[in-house]
Order: structure tokens, then sequence, then C-alpha cells
């Protein structure tokens, strides 16, 4: 059987991660958003060099 110890120390360690997990999540989005920016703009100029 789980002791009471060890049942609060899975908690925690669940609590821990999601808060970390929550924390990245808006940075990993701006970074992804800013390659994919990146991207859009690099294929809107090959397109214009190739019609130019």
């Amino acid at each position: 059987m789980l002791s009471e110890d060890l049942i609060n120390k899975l908690i925690q360690t669940k609590t821990k991660r999601e808060t970390a997990q929550y924390d990245a999540t808006p940075s990993i989005s701006r970074e992804n958003a800013a390659s994919a920016l990146a991207d859009a703009e690099k294929f809107i100029t090959r397109i214009e060099e190739t019609l130019s």
C-alpha cells in the first residue's frame, strides 16, 4: 500500500510539472509564431523574386 508521504510527493511532482508546462507554453507559442512568420516572409520573398 502506498504511504501518505509517497502520495504527497507524487501530487507535488505532478503539480510542479504542470506548472512548469503552463509557464513554458507562452514562450513556446511565441517561438513557433516567430518561426512561422520568418518562414512566411521567406516564402513571399521567393514568390516576388520568381515573378520579377
